[in-house]
């Protein structure tokens, strides 16, 4: 049985939680704007998943039951035009001491309601991390609370910088702090492979499943610094933000040119971000 959180829940068993203690969970941060939730099965597919993966009695039931009570409470409608974030979390819930989990888990859930956070227009300014990705064990990218190298490569963030680009251990730009790598050149779109992501952001899976709608075809594989100054462009996606065009990494400016805007165009038309 799952135990229900919400943010005025007051509660004294939180010291005994295996999120908070060990990263023993999964999470989803969800936009809802004026027409809705953005990609909420493809939020409510990944979480199921990674709560399979860790052996978690979370399932797509009991999204099904949180998502009624969201509308109940008046969480999915917009009360502004800027829109809002719900964020649901999911550890395994009060295990005593020690890594090894309970026999029996009691997911505990989590749900948050906050501002969105701004959203850049324009094209954007990177910083490059120290910190190199941690691939998801699982090689499927799956959020778990597990975040503590994307914690410390936001210390390198900047200021004045969107995010921060963090590389693989061979030096290869994979991912941002909180964002999916893309680069365009010639009508072909490439990004990075599942197996080598920290988290396969559910913005990422949808425009992939896109391209070819736009005529473009996908390639996944390890991506370079040389192919990202020689690209038509070089953008991030997220769920809150869309696309956002980086126009530069610490001291290496990329190219800027317009290649952007019908993905960006194409992204806005289907939800509104």
């Amino acid at each position: 049985m799952v135990q229900w959180h919400w943010s005025s829940t007051p509660d004294a068993s939180w010291h005994t939680d295996r999120g908070l203690a060990y990263g023993d969970g999964v999470f989803e941060t969800i936009a809802v704007m004026p027409h809705g939730p953005v990609l909420q099965e493809r939020h409510r597919d990944r979480l199921v998943a990674g709560c399979r993966f860790l052996g978690i009695p979370f399932t797509a039931g009991d999204w099904i039951a949180w998502w009624s009570e969201l509308t109940d409470r008046g969480w999915l409608h917009a009360e502004s035009q800027s829109g809002h974030v719900i964020k649901l979390i999911v550890s395994r819930g009060s295990g005593g001491r020690g890594y090894v989990a309970p026999d029996v888990a009691r997911p505990r859930a989590v749900c948050i309601r906050s501002a969105m956070p701004e959203i850049p227009r324009g094209s954007v300014r990177l910083s490059g991390a120290q910190i190199p990705v941690s691939p998801c064990p699982s090689g499927l990218g799956l959020k778990t609370l597990n975040r503590l190298d994307q914690v410390l490569a936001a210390t390198q963030t900047a200021k004045g910088c969107f995010d921060t680009l963090m590389s693989d251990h061979h030096g290869r730009p994979v991912e941002g702090s909180r964002s999916n790598l893309f680069i365009l050149r010639d009508r072909v779109l490439q990004t990075p492979p599942l197996r080598s992501l920290a988290v396969a952001g559910v913005m990422r899976g949808a425009l992939l499943e896109w391209a070819p709608r736009l005529g473009l075809r996908v390639i996944e594989r390890p991506v370079t610094w040389d192919a990202l100054s020689r690209s038509d462009a070089v953008f991030l996606t997220n769920s809150l933000v869309g696309a956002v065009q980086v126009e530069q990494v610490g001291c290496l400016t990329l190219p800027n040119h317009n290649a952007l805007a019908e993905i960006r165009s194409f992204i806005s038309q289907e939800l509104g971000v």
